[in-house]
Formats: C-alpha cells, structure tokens, sequence
C-alpha cells in the first residue's frame, strides 16, 4: 500500500491537496505523488523536482504519478515542484513544503 500524496497544478500554482501532518520520515517507496493539472497543462510533459537540504531528484510524472525518491523521503522536510514542458516551453511551479515527523 502506498500513501498519496495529491497535489493540483493550475498553470505556475503548485497546491497540496490532502495535507498531513502525521507523514513519518524514512519511509522507503511508500509514498506516491498524484498530480491533477489544469486543462490547459493537459497536453505538457510533467516531471516532479525534489528538494531536500543539498540533494535533489527529478522523478518523471506519468499518468499523473510518481514515487517520491527514497534519498528524498528519509528526510524530516523536502519540498516538491514540477515542470510541465512542451515543445520550447517550459513552465515551473511553486515549491511546495512536506513535513515529516521523526520516529524515536
């Protein structure tokens, strides 16, 4: 069972849908990224940008999907934007901030 996280993309606004604050960090392949887009993103190439500290991963997102990346997940924040791309055109989101919190 993965958990979901869902997200909206409408033209440069990244938003997160279904927030929670009891995600706990280090989970490996356990989190799912499931994007909505405006009509007008509909025929874009998307790929999701993590962000953690100094490491960061593009995962591509298909069929509005993707994993968050194991490195990415085993931190206690990181944040997530996406790319829609089509043909010259390249249109970048909003960073988006996913808090976890920490097992003892």
């Amino acid at each position: 069972m993965l958990y979901e996280l869902e997200f909206e993309v409408i033209g440069q606004s990244l938003k997160w849908l279904n927030y929670d604050s009891k995600l706990v960090k280090g989970s490996r392949k356990f989190l799912k990224c499931i994007f909505t887009s405006s009509d007008e993103l509909k025929e874009y190439r998307k790929i999701a940008c993590f962000k953690a500290r100094k490491e960061q991963e593009y995962m591509p997102i298909l069929d509005g999907e993707c994993i968050v990346p194991d490195n990415i997940a085993n931190y206690r924040t990181f944040n997530v934007s996406v790319i829609s791309m089509k043909g010259e055109q390249y249109i970048p989101t909003n960073e988006v901030t996913i808090r976890q919190e920490v097992t003892s």
